[in-house]
């Protein structure tokens, strides 16, 4: 019983931490800015949705008991099933606001490319784990696949929550040097102005300071942008990470192909010469490294930026040789 009412609790607080989210005056709505349709899509489906898998969870959790574990829990678990699959169709499909945003903001990436394959996955699986627990396949298969599930679709939720706040940051801090270059703008030309210079050679002054900043400052549009794929690139690899934690321990065929030998070196281990194996892991390893030094490369201007460079004493040459040196 009390291992029951443990997962009840954590289950309510997870989902109902993500409908709170999603609320009317929510997190969504007010710093996420997400589209009206998909706020609202997710908010009724994740109400009934908790209503329907909160009741079921503590006969599926409570295996420590016999009558529940075997027989009532068996059929909860079946049921929960069911309902986080018709969950998934529903907030996924290819009709709904979700995947037409997708298409409209991306038509040609890969998300929306592939979702002839991952919607039929997300809702099948589901569907699968009951049909598995159906014919006897239960504790060491149903539930542990069902486990998996249940966290990659909290991985995916949690990810995007992550995403959404570094976007909100990131439009905070935008518009605050926003605000910093307009006051010093006013404050110079206020300069200028007491000064009595001539108007004429004050506009050459700030046609020719114009050219230097084109030359070695990046826009704001430019950080943003470059700050935008960073945070794309970063949060795509730790999602690929997070799916790749979740399911490694139920994929040992996966698993051997990946150590599979393409070559060997020799190196010297503590003192002895010996042959290293370099497998198709350690390969995929050295592309995820690879990707990510070439994506950082390119947009790192724009997030050192952002996030440090205005806030330093250092003109504009400084800062431009600073982002350089950190890009080579």
């Amino acid at each position: 019983t009390g291992v029951g009412f443990k997962y009840v609790a954590g289950a309510l607080a997870l989902y109902g931490f993500f409908y709170y989210i999603c609320r009317d005056h929510g997190l969504a709505q007010v710093h996420f800015r997400w589209p009206e349709a998909i706020r609202l899509t997710l908010q009724r489906n994740l109400w009934w949705l908790i209503r329907f898998i909160i009741p079921l969870v503590f006969p599926f959790r409570s295996e420590s008991n016999v009558q529940y574990g075997d027989s009532l829990g068996r059929l909860a678990f079946m049921t929960a099933c069911l309902g986080v699959s018709v969950f998934a169709a529903r907030i996924l499909r290819f009709s709904g606001p979700i995947v037409l945003t997708l298409i409209k903001n991306n038509p040609k990436g890969w998300l929306v490319r592939a979702r002839y394959a991952w919607y039929p996955l997300l809702v099948g699986l589901p569907l699968l784990m009951a049909l598995l627990a159906g014919l006897g396949y239960y504790y060491h298969t149903a539930v542990t696949l069902a486990n998996r599930v249940i966290q990659t679709y909290e991985l995916i939720l949690i990810v995007a929550i992550v995403y959404h706040l570094l976007l909100r940051w990131l439009f905070i801090a935008k518009r605050r040097l926003a605000y910093e270059e307009a006051r010093q703008e006013r404050e110079e030309e206020a300069a200028e102005r007491g000064q009595g210079a001539d108007e004429e050679t004050a506009e050459m002054g700030r046609e020719g300071e114009k050219v230097v900043v084109q030359e070695e400052e990046i826009t704001l549009e430019e950080m943003d942008e470059q700050t935008r794929k960073l945070l794309r690139a970063v949060i795509l690899f730790a999602l690929i990470i997070g799916l790749w934690t979740t399911w490694d321990q139920v994929l040992p065929a996966f698993q051997s192909l990946l150590d599979i030998r393409l070559w060997s070196y020799s190196a010297e281990v503590e003192g002895v010469t010996r042959s290293l194996p370099i497998t198709v892991s350690d390969l995929l390893l050295a592309l995820v490294v690879g990707a990510i030094t070439l994506v950082a490369a390119r947009n790192l201007p724009g997030v050192l930026e952002i996030t440090l460079l205005k806030r330093l004493p250092m003109d504009k040459g400084a800062r431009y040789a600073f982002t350089t040196i950190c890009r080579y």
